[in-house]
């Protein structure tokens, strides 16, 4: 898709990529997919069936939308996860999703009352005359032939990604028009589902060299990275090498991303991150405005300035030019509903 971009995106990657600051991504930071979750209106808390009524910090009080009852489900038997991405409105992002995960090796008799019932409430459960119950689901059969315990499912799907999760989450597929943001960070390690690609940042390799600079605050890479996959410079990198589904709607890769020029937070100077750090905390506690409207607003320019003063772009106005760009580039996609 590349070939059908403007000429002027173009040109502002190869920009990017003469930057002494920049280098590929895959040096700096590594994404991995989400879990995937079958029998999700099961797993998943709160659900199309289930509200939670009550977050405590020993069990949660989850109520039945139909019949009203209430059950508490005990926080050993949760994985905190992140919502649906179409919830999500600010960078700073909070996990108040949780998805059952029972260890096999938990006594069947040891189980709370409360959670044996909703386990009874999935095991019977048929979304329609025509659906099949929990246990008749392909996958979730397949787990059981070697004689687990089908509710025990959510476990082995945390388990089996390693690793599940990580401090920043990128949006895998949505609407540029409709979304709000496309990069989620936490202090906290986030986890959530395929919905979502998680980043490990590559202390190893890309913030090892010779002429790395010191951190001087836990974790600051990890923000310096949030700052940038929430600037209008990565914006501007997804526009341009994104995957069309239909019009505004798209999709990138892990690897597609793998080779996209990135900022690499060791081979900037510590006024300059300190600059980039500053603008991000004013922006990841809002509730942003859609992408479309950030770059009519010109809601991102202070983070935008800061990042090209840290790669060495002096001329900032072309930052003005990039945003009138992208939304040529934006209108010109199709606005389908989706």
């Amino acid at each position: 898709m590349v070939f059908t971009r403007a000429q002027s995106l173009q040109e502002f990657v190869r920009r990017l990529r003469e930057s002494k600051a920049i280098t590929s991504q895959q040096e700096v930071i590594r994404f991995h997919e989400g879990y995937h979750l079958d029998a999700a209106y099961f797993f998943r808390l709160p659900n199309e069936y289930w509200d939670i009524e009550q977050d405590g910090e020993i069990f949660i009080t989850i109520s039945e939308k139909m019949t009203k009852r209430k059950l508490n489900i005990p926080k050993q038997y949760l994985k905190a996860s992140l919502d649906v991405p179409d919830k999500q409105r600010k960078i700073s992002a909070e996990m108040k999703n949780y998805i059952l995960s029972i260890s096999e090796s938990e006594p069947e008799v040891r189980i709370p009352q409360d959670v044996q019932k909703y386990i009874e409430w999935g095991q019977t459960f048929k979304k329609s005359d025509d659906s099949k119950t929990v246990s008749d689901l392909y996958k979730i059969l397949d787990y059981t032939k070697s004689g687990r315990r089908w509710y025990t499912y959510g476990s082995y799907i945390l388990g089996e990604n390693v690793p599940i999760g990580g401090h920043l989450a990128l949006v895998e597929k949505f609407r540029t028009k409709k979304r709000e943001c496309i990069t989620l960070y936490s202090n906290d390690v986030l986890t959530g589902s395929n919905s979502y690609f998680f980043g490990i940042v590559q202390h190893a390799q890309g913030l090892s060299r010779e002429n790395a600079k010191s951190f001087d605050r836990p974790l600051e890479a990890e923000q310096i990275l949030a700052a940038w996959f929430s600037s209008t410079l990565f914006l501007a990198l997804y526009l341009y090498y994104r995957r069309e589904i239909s019009g505004d709607y798209g999709r990138i890769k892990i690897g597609d991303m793998a080779s996209f020029p990135c900022i690499n937070p060791s081979l900037v100077s510590k006024g300059d991150r300190d600059d980039i750090l500053a603008a991000f905390d004013n922006l990841k506690q809002e509730e942003l405005p859609t992408l479309y409207d950030q770059l009519k607003e010109k809601k991102l320019r202070e983070l935008d300035e800061a990042i090209l003063r840290a790669i060495g772009i002096e001329d900032l106005g072309i930052l003005f030019d990039l945003y009138a760009e992208l939304l040529q580039e934006l209108d010109r996609s199709e606005t389908n509903e989706l």
